[in-house]
């Protein structure tokens, strides 16, 4: 769930910018300018003018960098998710990026979730997850609170309430190998009915969304957590590593080895052992 976790002073100018315009982030980021001043920069441009106390919002694979104005440096705080709550993502505007303007009120919240979630992020337990999971429905709410355009374009019910519910019963049973058929039974309608509202809410079937959710629990696994392949294949449903890589290898287009070489960060996440793709499993 928490893929990146990053707070301090950045200076974002010509010289020192480290974040190019052109550069992909996986993930969903939530950027907050809490001191100084920023503007997100797009393959097209700047986005708007030098900014303070502000909560951006970028969808994952969205090209965009950060700038400072030259010799200024700005505070930032940073998290990453690898996914986020539907009922925001459903109501965002076709660009997907949204600013939000921070209040004293909401700047000490978005310290205080950074506090609580570093812990956990460093050293992750079993209830790290919870925490995640916690952290990321703080931001949306404070996004949708802040926000009443956004707020007053969720239209949410019955089929929603059902999806969510279909979601969340795979999440909490990963492990013991569900699929659809037991999805659909454990929240009691069909599997043809359990597809269409897929198709209504989500524009995909409920193979893709399971398939997504597993995904996504096996990246943060890998990221956060020091347990091997074999290990992570089971709490993800698996049975053993040989098929949970080539599922890994068919939905990311990279080997389990390889994506978590590549996707754990410098100085910010776990300590891994760098001995290939073996010495993981």
């Amino acid at each position: 769930m928490l893929r990146y976790l990053s707070k301090g002073q950045r200076l974002y100018d010509n010289e020192h910018d480290y974040h190019p315009p052109g550069r992909l982030r996986g993930n969903w980021e939530f950027a907050s300018i809490v001191h100084g001043r920023a503007r997100p920069v797009l393959p097209g441009g700047p986005l708007g003018a030098f900014d303070t106390d502000v909560l951006w919002l970028f969808p994952p694979d969205s090209p965009h960098g950060w700038r400072t104005p030259v010799g200024e440096s700005c505070s930032v705080y940073m998290f990453h998710f690898a996914s986020l709550h539907p009922v925001l993502e459903n109501a965002l505007p076709p660009s997907k990026y949204i600013r939000i303007p921070l209040g004293k009120a909401e700047k000490r919240a978005i310290v205080g979730i950074y506090d609580i979630l570093l812990p956990h992020y460093r050293q992750p337990r079993r209830i790290s997850l919870l925490r995640f999971e916690a952290a990321m429905l703080e931001l949306c709410y404070l996004i949708l609170e802040r926000d009443q355009v956004l707020a007053n374009a969720i239209v949410f019910n019955a089929d929603d309430e059902k999806v969510l519910q279909a979601q969340q019963w795979y999440r909490e049973h990963l492990a013991e190998g569900a699929g659809v058929e037991d999805v659909a039974r454990a929240v009691h309608i069909s599997n043809s009915h359990l597809r269409r509202l897929f198709k209504k809410v989500h524009h995909e079937s409920p193979r893709q969304m399971l398939n997504r959710i597993s995904a996504e629990e096996a990246c943060r696994l890998m990221s956060t957590t020091t347990l091997s392949f074999k290990e992570i294949a089971v709490r993800c449903g698996f049975n053993g590593f040989n098929e949970f890589h080539r599922f890994f290898k068919r939905i990311n287009g990279h080997a389990p080895s390889d994506w978590r070489t590549n996707h754990i960060y410098a100085g910010e996440g776990i300590s891994t052992s760098k001995q290939g793709g073996n010495a993981w499993v």
